[in-house]
């Protein structure tokens, strides 16, 4: 799951936006890329990413709080200077709702606006050529 989280941030994928996609390994890419098509499908970053909501949940609630994300947003920061990692979503993009709370599915759908704009021909998947537009 570690290197899950890794490969979210570097795609900005998951929770995080990464400034550098070429450090990640093509094995990695592969990891996430589970129906084989050679492409990052955004369904397959939703999947990852409530994967990534469930290990966030610490309470179990069902929601995240501000104290999980600061937790996870923490973890990748931990990671070090060569993770090269922007901050995670504002609490308010992620919250759709406007509840004050982050369900699984609001934190699953959210794809950040960098990946939507990679995606250049709007298939809803980034292609390799794509994702080198993310250096």
């Amino acid at each position: 799951m570690e290197r899950s989280l890794k490969i979210i941030a570097v795609l900005g994928v998951s929770i995080f936006i990464a400034s550098a996609c070429s450090a990640q390994s093509p094995k990695a890419l592969r990891q996430l890329d589970s129906n084989g098509d050679r492409k990052i499908q955004f369904s397959e970053i939703s999947s990852m990413r409530s994967k990534l909501f469930d290990k966030g949940d610490k309470n179990g609630n069902g929601y995240l709080e501000g104290s999980e994300l600061d937790e996870m947003r923490a973890q990748v920061s931990a990671r070090g200077p060569g993770n090269t990692i922007s901050a995670m979503p504002d609490f308010t993009e992620l919250d759709s709702s406007n509840d004050g709370l982050i369900s699984r599915d609001e934190f699953a759908s959210y794809i950040s606006p960098l990946l939507r704009a990679a995606d250049t021909d709007g298939d809803g998947a980034l292609a390799r050529s794509e994702l080198r537009s993310l250096r």
